[in-house]
């Protein structure tokens, strides 16, 4: 008996001590590679998330039994294949790069539907869609006058007239019309029987919209018009190499009120002027703060060059884009030119300090949160990384789902392009559109809205994000304080 004791005592004992040191190294992240070559090895560890969650995850062919979102611990170091299954939904593979002690992010995956959810919404069918950035409704038109245009509000389903049966205005054709990102009213310029075009601004947020005249402000040509998101009521206008201040809120207008400029730029209830002298200054509306953020002519000289008028557009206080008359995209950042022409449209997302850029053929994006400034010989600046070149006549894009993806219209199709790729695109067609018409996404909703031209023109939406997942991408944006995220991203220069 005794005998046996001592048995069982020096079997727990040498259990305990091999025992207990792998399970120590385990929870500090360390395994014992089995094989030939026997070692411990530090781990990594995969975060993966996906819309919508629950999808099962598979690593190397294996089934984990976790679902998403989900952290896969102890992964030796290497190449690792991680695949997402969910019914209905088309499988997702990526190829991760596990490093030791380190986290691999595999998040904001959009698992893409067999069937995209199609919904319509209209009756009647219209010509065109005109979107109003950052604002729960849109535009939408049958003719060229102003009683064929309707405000659908995609927050509440309702479709109602811009302006009311017996308005002044029902006979005024529409000659154009001006928006600004995240500013509720719009601009019109009308054909009337008078010789003058007539100039509205219009504010559909309400529920009767409010139209004020301001054809005593303008010219009949006034050039070029923008506005803060903030204060609708001071318009600037650039013509010729003069910039009119017009207050409608007191019914003035300040000519000449800066001069000799090759462009301007408004954010944040400031203005950004180029001189003709390629000096760039920054100040308030009332010409007080004045800043000189490029005193040096010459070095001005070789980046904007004689390349005519420029449009300014301040991203950030520290991100200033800059584009020509030939679609020339150019920044106060190194190495100044990344694209030499052809850019039509760009859309930043503050969030990852992300610049989305587009042009007829291609998609590119810019990546200002990693930028080398220590230690190196000469700055790199922000890499242009061309995510799509198989475009024919791309003329809309969209940031979609925190970032992550790109949905984008080439000539009469949607399709959705995966931002972060993961080294690999993925690209999916959605929805053909209307010829000649517009789309636009919102994200708080999830869902992109379009006029279907199999039905001659009614309006149709097409859920991106899953229902639910929408409502929680637009209370984590409504968490965040616009100044403080500022702030945040002045000071957050990340070097290498």
């Amino acid at each position: 008996m005794l005998f046996l004791r001592k048995v069982l005592f020096y079997i727990f004992l040498l259990l305990y001590v091999v025992i207990c040191p792998l399970a120590i190294l385990y929870a500090f992240g360390f395994i014992l590679t089995p094989g030939q070559e026997e070692s411990v090895v530090k781990t990594g560890l995969i975060y993966v998330s996906s819309a919508p969650s629950g999808a099962a995850i598979y690593l190397d062919a294996k089934d984990t039994t976790q679902k998403t979102p989900a952290t896969l611990q102890q992964i030796l170091p290497g190449k690792h294949t991680v695949l997402l299954t969910m019914k209905d939904y088309k499988p997702w593979v990526y190829s991760a790069d596990v490093k030791a002690n380190e986290p691999t992010v595999v998040d904001n995956i959009l698992l893409i539907p067999y069937q995209w959810p199609i919904s319509p919404l209209t009756d009647d069918a219209f010509s065109d869609l005109i979107p109003i950035p950052g604002n729960p409704y849109f535009l939408l038109k049958k003719g060229d006058f102003l009683k064929d245009y309707s405000v659908y509000n995609w927050k509440n389903g309702t479709l109602q007239p811009l302006i009311e049966e017996d308005s002044l205005y029902q006979g005024a054709k529409v000659l154009s019309y001006t928006t600004v990102e995240n500013s509720s009213p719009i601009l019109f310029r009308l054909k009337t029987k008078g010789a003058k075009p007539l100039f509205l601004l219009i504010d559909p947020s309400a529920d009767k919209a409010v139209i004020e005249d301001i054809t005593s402000l303008l010219s009949a040509d006034p050039g070029r018009i923008t506005w803060d998101p903030k204060d609708a009521t001071q318009l600037f206008t650039l013509k010729g190499g003069n910039c009119n201040l017009v207050d409608v809120k007191n019914m003035a207008v300040y000519p000449k009120y800066l001069q000799g400029i090759r462009g301007l730029g408004l954010y944040q209830k400031q203005i950004y002027i180029l001189k003709d002298d390629n000096r760039l200054f920054r100040m308030n509306f009332d010409k007080g703060g004045k800043e000189e953020l490029l005193d040096d002519p010459d070095l001005g000289s070789s980046i904007f060059g004689d390349k005519g008028k420029l449009l300014i557009l301040p991203m950030t206080k520290r991100i200033i884009m800059f584009i020509t008359e030939d679609g020339e995209l150019l920044s106060n950042h190194l190495p100044y030119v990344f694209v030499r022409e052809g850019v039509l449209g760009t859309e930043f997302y503050p969030d990852d300090e992300y610049l989305l850029i587009w042009a007829k053929d291609r998609i590119g994006s810019l990546d200002f949160s990693v930028e080398e400034a220590e230690d190196v010989t000469f700055e790199k600046g922000p890499r242009l990384m061309w995510r799509y070149t198989g475009g024919k006549n791309i003329n809309q894009c969209f940031w979609a789902y925190d970032g992550s993806s790109i949905l984008f219209k080439d000539n009469e199709g949607v399709s959705l392009l995966e931002r972060k790729a993961f080294k690999k695109s993925y690209l999916t067609q959605i929805v053909k559109v209307k010829p000649h018409s517009s789309a636009y996404y919102s994200e708080d909703s999830g869902a992109l809205y379009y006029l279907d031209p199999s039905s001659g023109g009614r309006l149709y939406s097409v859920q991106i994000l899953p229902q639910g997942r929408a409502l929680i991408v637009t209370e984590q944006k409504d968490k965040k304080d616009p100044e403080e995220k500022q702030e945040k991203q002045e000071k957050q220069v990340k070097r290498k």
